[in-house]
């Protein structure tokens, strides 16, 4: 099951381009090394936003959202799992769910 980049209607040339600099399988790694160091460090399940924020300590170079999309395509692939319970999220104001790597 593979995933379909697609580029907008409304700007196909700045579209395409942002099409074209992101590497899904290398930004899919790299957060599958984030759960595994967070793993590492005793931490087994992480919010989405925190995927984020360990990214960012970790020196990723990939967007938020980037990182925030690959939870949903590594559960996909059953990498991933969601976890029954939910986080606050980052303004507090809403719940998020949770992810954790899959046994």
């Amino acid at each position: 099951m593979g995933v379909t980049l697609r580029t907008r209607d409304a700007d196909p040339v700045t579209s395409a381009e942002a099409v074209a600099d992101t590497d899904l399988a290398r930004s899919q790694m790299e957060v599958l090394a984030i759960f595994q160091i967070a793993r590492e460090e005793g931490v087994t399940a992480l919010a989405e936003h925190e995927v984020v924020a360990w990214g960012r300590r970790l020196g990723s170079t990939y967007s938020d959202q980037r990182l925030r999309s690959c939870c949903p395509e590594l559960e996909r692939k059953r990498w991933l799992t969601r976890t029954p319970s939910f986080k606050p999220g980052p303004t507090g104001t809403r719940r998020a769910e949770v992810w954790a790597l899959a046994r």
